[in-house]
């Protein structure tokens, strides 16, 4: 529920803004940015320094990821207080005054008003920033992510699990429990094909077809190894091994006679017949158990130093056999 900060650079650097800083970190996790140079903030005194008094020192020209984090802190709190604010201009004295859902707020308030009592999860903020916010430009390819919109942000601020469709919302059921027609964060109506991947999806590309990355039920990226057996493959096993019943590629079930010469197969015409080119065992080679045996009743070699230890014995042998009276 993280969300990652990079740094862009701020209007006043290039014109335009929002382009990767040179020192910023970048990636598909990364998901929006904040200013990484020429922030005005307190400290410093370069650009005020209040006689010497370092309480009123300001500078103009914090950077980093160090102001960039910030910024995006700050939006997300905006944001949260935003949403808490909604329905602030009805007076309570308890909780009772107050509609379902909302509470009464005496502490921020020096008279009680009611206030939203749901917040929004980490997940639910993050797809918001990065659903509204303003696109990188520059170099899109060292993804930074937008930066916040707040202006967009607002308009997109939805309650989820008030049973009230707004902002972003695809569907608000009034819960937030995914796998019910509903995702938690109320984005998605949980229909393979609509370009979010829900619970029990393992993809979703915005389209039922298989082929193309995604099978037609979401439930298969249509790689080797991930336990589907899909278009293109013979068997999936949950791994890229072969020697298991299921070969390396996912292309064999390595049974002897598919015509695909597998792992402990010297040759596979297609079919498991004796008389043909390839034997009914798809084997035309002895196994090598340790034994340079070549075919039953043939007589073993026998190694090099073995031979040379019986031709240095069998003289001394002979000769004590010889020598008895």
């Amino acid at each position: 529920g993280a969300i990652i900060v990079g740094a862009g650079t701020p209007p006043v650097s290039d014109g335009t803004g929002r382009k990767r800083e040179y020192f910023s970190c970048y990636g598909s996790r990364l998901d929006v940015h904040g200013w990484g140079s020429y922030v005005y903030t307190a400290g410093y005194g370069d650009l005020f320094n209040g006689g010497g008094d370092v309480n009123q020192y300001y500078t103009a020209v914090f950077a980093g990821t160090s102001s960039a984090s910030p910024i995006v802190v700050s939006a997300v709190g905006l944001l949260l207080g935003v949403l808490r604010a909604r329905g602030y201009d009805h007076p309570c004295v308890d909780e009772n005054d107050c509609d379902s859902g909302y509470i009464c707020d005496a502490v921020n308030f020096s008279s009680p008003r009611c206030i939203g009592g749901q917040t929004m999860s980490s997940f639910a903020m993050r797809q918001l920033l990065t659903d509204t916010g303003s696109p990188q430009l520059g170099d899109t390819s060292e993804r930074i992510g937008p930066l916040p919109n707040l202006e967009e942000a607002v308009q997109g601020l939805s309650t989820c699990g008030d049973s009230v469709v707004e902002g972003l919302e695809m569907c608000d059921d009034g819960n937030m429990v995914s796998g019910d027609g509903c995702s938690s964060d109320c984005r998605s109506d949980e229909t393979c094909g609509n370009g979010y991947t829900d619970v029990n999806e393992m993809c979703d590309d915005g389209n039922t077809v298989s082929g193309d990355g995604c099978s037609s039920d979401c439930r298969s990226d249509e790689t080797c190894g991930n336990g589907v057996v899909d278009p293109g493959e013979v068997c999936d096993d949950g791994n890229t091994v072969s020697g298991d019943g299921c070969a390396q590629f996912c292309t064999s079930d390595e049974t002897c006679g598919n015509s695909i010469v597998d792992v402990n197969e010297d040759c596979d015409d297609g079919n498991t017949l004796d008389g043909d080119e390839c034997p009914s065992t798809c084997r035309t080679k002895a196994k090598d158990d340790g034994c340079s045996c070549k075919n039953a009743g043939t007589t073993a070699t026998m190694p090099p130093s073995m031979l040379m230890l019986l031709l240095v014995l069998l003289p001394l042998v002979l000769r004590r056999r010889w020598s008895r009276p």
